[in-house]
Formats: structure tokens, sequence, C-alpha cells
């Protein structure tokens, strides 16, 4: 049985992944494809950056959603997912846009 990094990132929940409020977006994504594992899923990577901004954030994940706090108002966000083995990581998919609300508390 050969171990690789999987061959395609999980899918991002469109019917779950949304803002919470003006500075939270909660993502959610499904499993990787079984065939396309390649192993044992370790856990998540969440990638999300400003729209238009290179700075780049990562937030770790073990279970398939996650909470991504202290975000600016009305902004959007460019959102990937990936899953990795102990060999490796999947490929990024394509951006899953976001954008937060205009107000809303702010979770300290």
């Amino acid at each position: 049985f050969y171990i690789n990094s999987p061959s395609s990132p999980p899918v991002i929940d469109a019917q779950e992944t949304r803002a919470e409020d003006a500075h939270t977006i909660r993502v959610k994504w499904n499993e990787i494809n079984e065939k396309d594992q390649n192993g044992i899923i370790q856990g998540y990577i969440v990638y999300y950056n400003e729209k238009g901004k290179l700075e780049e954030f990562t937030k770790n994940a073990t279970k398939t959603s996650t909470i991504i706090p202290r975000l600016n108002p009305y902004t959007e966000y460019c959102i990937k997912v990936t899953g990795f083995t102990n060999v490796g990581e999947s490929p990024q998919g394509s951006c899953f846009d976001v954008k937060t609300l205009e107000s809303g508390k702010l979770h300290v």
C-alpha cells in the first residue's frame, strides 16, 4: 500500500460556509474522496486572504469545519482548504469567496 499526499482537495460546502458576522466566517468542507485520499488524512489546512491582497493566513483543523475569527467587516475573502496525510498536502482548490457582514459583534 503506497501512501502519498491526497490527489484532490476537500470540497467546500457552499451551503454551510458563510459569514457569521462582520468579523467571523464559518467554513465547512467535505472529506476528500476516498479514492483520492492516498492514505490516512491527518488534518486540514484552511488558507484565507483578503481578495486582491497577497498576504495569506492559515488555520489548521482536525475536523471538517472551522471558524476564522478577527476578520475585517464587509470584506471579501478567498478561502481554500487542503487535506494532508503524513506524506504531504493535497492541491489547493480554487477560491471560495465569502464576504463578511457589514456589522456584527466581534468575538474576542
